[in-house]
């Protein structure tokens, strides 16, 4: 599901270009951009089916069903 959602879910980092004077003191901002977060989603699961599928697949030994 995150690489599915991984452009909601990163947001955006912010960041300033600034002069500085001799003691590192910020004199002007040139340019800068917001941080932006990460969205938020919301998963749900429909138990029926979730149910439905372990049965059809508890015999698989290739499936990582657990109980």
């Amino acid at each position: 599901m995150e690489k599915i959602y991984e452009k909601q879910l990163k947001g955006k980092d912010g960041c300033d270009i600034k002069i500085l004077d001799s003691d590192g003191e910020e004199k002007e901002v040139l340019v800068g951009t917001f941080k932006e977060d990460g969205k938020d989603i919301r998963l749900t699961i429909d138990s029926d089916l979730q149910k439905s599928l372990y049965e059809q697949f508890k015999e698989d030994p290739g499936g990582a069903l657990l109980q």
